[in-house]
């Protein structure tokens, strides 16, 4: 985990709002990863760590008809995710991924992308979205890397190591584990089984 959270990791005043729109700018990830969800027909999914909105809104654009919920500690992240999803119906808030401020079972996909490194409890966070996605639900958590990240992603790819751990650790707290490597991310899916941890 980092501990230097910095602008990225948690946005706060100018710095905070220029980060924002710097990876608003720069959402080929972001469409990447859109690209991949499905989601049933009137489903529901939740993000954790929404940044500025830009995957709520490439997955607003596809699923016209699914319930959109999310978490994010920056206030300066929820003003820019509601102005980038401006009119449509989400539930945002601001909280942090160790404590969702949401009932259990709710969602059938919880998606994180690029802010796993700085959650400050990595196993407080997946045991809360494991307890927010129903059984059967899907997990999805990306790290910035893939086959061709751009120049500024590949100062920012974990290591072999860290990536098996972060593999073992969604496999202990979530369930049986993929890793697929897309373009411009390292992703980890995870399907939600009816018994514990």
């Amino acid at each position: 985990m980092r501990t230097d959270r910095g602008p990225f990791g948690l946005p706060r005043g100018l710095p905070g709002s220029l980060a924002g729109r710097l990876m608003a700018a720069n959402d080929a990830q972001q469409r990447e990863l859109s690209e991949l969800i499905e989601l049933p027909p009137c489903g529901s999914l939740c993000e954790v760590g929404y940044g500025p909105g830009v995957l709520l809104r490439w997955l607003r654009a596809r699923f016209p008809d699914a319930t959109f919920s999310g978490v994010d500690p920056s206030t300066v992240m929820l003003r820019q995710a509601l102005r980038a999803n401006a009119g449509a119906r989400m539930d945002l808030r601001t909280a942090a991924v160790g404590d969702l401020p949401f009932d259990d079972h709710t969602f059938d996909l919880t998606v994180s992308a690029n802010t796993i490194q700085f959650w400050p409890n990595l196993t407080a966070g997946l045991r809360e979205i494991r307890r927010v996605t129903r059984p059967g639900g899907q997990v999805l958590i990306a790290w910035h890397g893939g086959t061709a990240p751009t120049r500024i992603q590949r100062r920012l790819v974990l290591d072999p190591s860290e990536l098996t751990n972060l593999a073992s650790a969604v496999r202990e707290h979530i369930g049986k584990v993929e890793r697929i490597q897309l373009s411009q991310s390292e992703l980890f899916s995870a399907v939600v089984g009816d018994e514990g941890c």
